[in-house]
């Protein structure tokens, strides 16, 4: 008891530099507690995709002027040579980021709801499903993406295209990207885990 006194006294005899002390000890213990937050979960980005090492992303490199850039695309019809004529590619996978100026929903005279510059908006094919661990609410990823202009949302974005419905009453509605309709084909619940597979 009488250690702890005297550590007290002499903590309080100096207690600026026991303040600063304290102070510059929690300053670095949370410093330290978001570097390795942000560290974590850059590193955890893709961790529970399936087969996630067999993955490959490509992207154009292409030499100007004696410099090399870097250009995160590539040409549109690759995906489908890809497909074509490489064996050992299991799935060849294009993912287009697609802009719509607003995303409505047709023939809703008296609440009409329009959503402006939605994001992660993607063009690409139904093997999109088998790379992506996706669980399906409603639709089948074997039969999605059979006709045009079908669209499969996550839950998320389905609950704000169409609030209080049912996921299964919103499967066959119509929405419209800008001015081209669009049919609702499939559900799927949102990933949990940091992915780059971003699309809603």
């Amino acid at each position: 008891m009488n250690n702890f006194k005297l550590i007290f006294r002499q903590l309080w005899r100096n207690r600026l530099f026991t303040l600063l002390n304290i102070v510059g000890l929690s300053i670095g213990i949370s410093a330290c507690w978001v570097i390795f937050r942000i560290v974590n979960y850059e590193f955890s980005f893709d961790q529970k995709q399936p087969d996630k090492e067999l993955i490959y992303k490509v992207h154009t490199s292409y030499l100007e002027n004696n410099k090399t850039d870097n250009f995160d695309g590539i040409p549109a019809p690759l995906p489908a040579f890809v497909k074509d004529n490489l064996s050992d590619m299991a799935l060849s996978v294009p993912i287009f980021n697609q802009y719509f100026e607003r995303v409505s929903r047709p023939n809703q005279a008296n609440n009409p709801l329009i959503f402006e510059d939605q994001k992660n908006i993607f063009g690409t094919t139904s093997d999109y499903f088998k790379l992506t661990d996706y669980r399906w609410l409603q639709g089948n990823k074997d039969h999605v993406f059979k006709q045009p202009n079908e669209v499969v949302l996550t839950e998320s974005r389905a609950k704000l295209y169409f609030p209080k419905q049912e996921l299964a009453n919103i499967m066959g509605k119509t929405l419209s990207y800008d001015s081209t309709l669009f049919t609702v084909t499939g559900i799927v619940e949102d990933l949990t885990y940091p992915s780059s597979f971003i699309g809603k």
